[in-house]
Formats: C-alpha cells, structure tokens, sequence
C-alpha cells in the first residue's frame, strides 16, 4: 500500500513538472512570436518578414524603393503573398502559366519588372500569339532549400502548369555543408512551426559566427589588389575592387577539382527531387535554367579574379558546376536549359552585366529570355503544344 501511494505521489509529482515545462513553452512560444521582428534585423531587411516555414519573404503589400546599379531608380511593389509580382488572379482560359522560382537573378530587383526576364517571356509570347502568365515567386537571398518550401507552401495559389526554376551555379549547389534530409522529423516540425526555435538557433549562430569568424584584413591589401589591376585598364575604386576579391574568393573554388562537396551535391540533388516531385502534385513539369556566373560568360572578368588570388586558370574547368547539375538533372529526368553558352559566345558579353557586379542588366535578362522562351516552346512546355514527352 505504501509503495503505491509511494508510486501515485511520483507520478503526480512528474506529470506536475511535464505540465510546468508545457506551460513554460508556451509562453516562450507566445513570447517568441511577440519578438518575430527581431529575427531579421528591420535596419538591414526593411523589405523581409520572417516567415517559419521559408526563414524570410518579402513583406506582403511593400514597396521599396532603391537605386540599380547604374542609378536607375526601381520600384519594386510586393504581392499579399510576398512576391514581386502582380496578385495571382484566377487562371484564364487558354492560358499557360510559369511559376519563377530561385534567388536574385530571378527576383532580379536591379531592374524594372518590365525587363526581368520572366516578364519578358510574357512579353514575347504574347507577340507570337501565346497565352503566357509568369509568376515571379522568386527571392533575393533563398537558396534551393527555401524554394523548395516555397514551392510547396504557395504551390496551389501558384497553380502553374510550368515550374521553371532559376539556378545559379555560383551559390545553389554548395550552399549545403551537410547531407541534407537527415534531420529528424521533429526538427523539420519545429523549424517550420516554432518562432522560439529560430530564436534559439538564430542566438546559437550569432554566437558561434562570432566567435568562429575571421574577418580578411582586406583594407590593408587595395594597394596591392590595384596594382594588380592596372594592366587591366583604369583600376576601379575601392569598394569595386573589395567587390571583386571577396566574389573571385567565393565562386573560383567551384571550378576546381573537388571544389564542389559531394555532400552538397546529394543535397542538390535531394532538393531537386522534392521540387520536381512538388510540382508533380500540381501537374506541372519542372524546369531548370542554369543560370552562369560571371567569370564564366566574360573572359577578363576570370583573368583579374585569378590575378587577384595569384592563381593559374590552367588547373579550372569552368563548366564543372553545368555538369554536376545537368548530370543530376538526368538522372532526375529534369529538362534543363544551360545559358553559359549562349551568353558566352554573345559578341559583347560584358554589356550583358552592370559594370563591376555579378548581375544581369535589362540585356542580359533579354537575351535570358529569348533563350528560355526558344527552349519552353521547341519542347513543347506552352499551352496546346504540350507535349507531355517527359517521363513521369
């Protein structure tokens, strides 16, 4: 008898602490929420929201306002659903509708609407008699983790009959520097419904970035970068040139043997699989434009970096990045479009890109365009000319 009244006041005893530790949660969660604009930082991100399932998305019903490159002033207005993009009506009759995914050059907020290279596509079908609508979901920064959550959160309001995803081959393959999809299911719960969880991680990540980062002493080394420079015509100013170093670091190493992790191509090609699978659901084909940097597209861009960082070119494949995606996107049965051709062979290819940054201007989203809309209509992707040849 008294080992069960022993028992019974144990058992009260734990259930009254699980209880405390529920109610604790929940207030931290209900906290957490009060602090969500503290998860992204509003002097750094005034056009972010922070979102559970996708970490960020533009503020819904924003307009910001910014200066491109070359000084042009561009207003960039946000959809309810955090798009730069018109809001999504209800599909017309006839009507064959692209639903944009990827990061930066997609969203491609360096230039008006009108000239991105999705709207463009609009544009030029609707010359050739199409019944084209392109839906720009994409966002500056995300990486193809979070279109893929994006595709998924938004694919029913989307309801494309293609999804046509933006790869740049700089960032979207090594982006992972762990086998992606082995977390567990209660982590992936967590991360897509707790505010307090990304509150934790984000205090976690500050804390060991600042004690794990070393920052170059890049200052000290713009004598040297800009005699460096010279024979290359009028060395640019000093934020230009810091520019150019710290982008010649981060894409160089991905056209070297081995530059590019095995681990992040499994997550490459995991992801990939979900967003193919994901448009599936909404019988849509997936697509991909691989989308080519600049020092692959313009020889002297890939001579100053090299000269820059003292290093050989002999020992590069610059089509490394193209044949590990293309050959993922094979074995997925993924059509995919390459432009590092077609922009590299283009007589001018620096007046494709603004001077001294990695970004199309209004050329280059036009020759984007012309060469995506060339590939979805000799494949059959637009509207009655369908043709459904690839294997399900």
């Amino acid at each position: 008898m008294r080992l069960r009244k022993r028992t019974r006041k144990r058992l009260r005893t734990i259930g009254g602490w699980v209880l405390f530790g529920i109610v604790v949660i929940f207030l931290a969660e209900w906290v957490a929420r009060g602090m969500q604009d503290k998860l992204m930082d509003p002097a750094e991100n005034p056009h972010l929201t922070f979102d559970p399932a996708l970490s960020f998305t533009y503020k819904p019903y924003h307009t910001k306002d910014l200066q491109n490159p070359s000084g042009e002033r561009i207003v960039i207005d946000i959809s309810s659903l955090g798009l730069r993009d018109r809001e999504i009506t209800a599909k017309g009759t006839g009507e064959t509708r692209i639903a944009g995914i990827g990061d930066s050059f997609t969203a491609a907020t360096q230039v008006s609407q009108s000239s991105t290279y999705l709207r463009q596509i609009d544009r030029l079908a609707a010359e050739s008699g199409g019944n084209i609508r392109t839906i720009n979901a994409a966002t500056d920064g995300y990486d193809l983790q979070q279109s893929s959550d994006l595709l998924m959160k938004l694919g029913e309001q989307l309801d494309p009959d293609v999804v046509l995803l933006g790869l740049y081959v700089g960032d979207d393959i090594r982006d992972y520097d762990k086998k992606e999809g082995l977390s567990l299911p209660a982590k992936s719960f967590f991360k897509r419904n707790s505010y307090l969880y990304h509150l934790l991680r984000r205090g976690y990540h500050r804390i060991k970035d600042g004690k794990e980062a070393v920052v170059p002493d890049d200052a000290g080394h713009l004598a040297t970068w800009r005699e460096k420079l010279a024979p290359y015509g009028e060395p640019p100013d000093d934020e230009t040139i810091l520019r150019l170093v710290r982008s010649a670091r981060h894409e160089v190493s991905i056209f070297r043997e081995g530059g590019i992790d095995p681990a992040a191509q499994s997550s490459t090609e995991n992801i990939l699989r979900r967003i193919r699978d994901c448009a599936r659901t909404h019988d849509a084909e997936f697509l991909i434009a691989l989308i080519p940097t600049k020092l692959q597209v313009v020889p002297m861009e890939l001579v100053k970096a090299t000269a820059l960082l003292d290093l050989e070119t002999g020992s590069f494949d610059l089509a490394q990045p193209q044949k590990i995606v293309t050959g993922i996107a094979d074995r997925l049965q993924i059509p995919t479009l390459d432009l590092l051709p077609v922009f590299r062979s283009h007589p001018a290819p620096d007046s494709l890109y603004f001077g001294g940054y990695r970004y199309w201007n209004e050329a280059g989203h036009e020759l984007a365009a012309e060469t995506i809309y060339q590939f979805l209509s000799e494949g059959g992707f637009l509207g009655s000319g369908r043709t459904g040849d690839v294997d399900r």
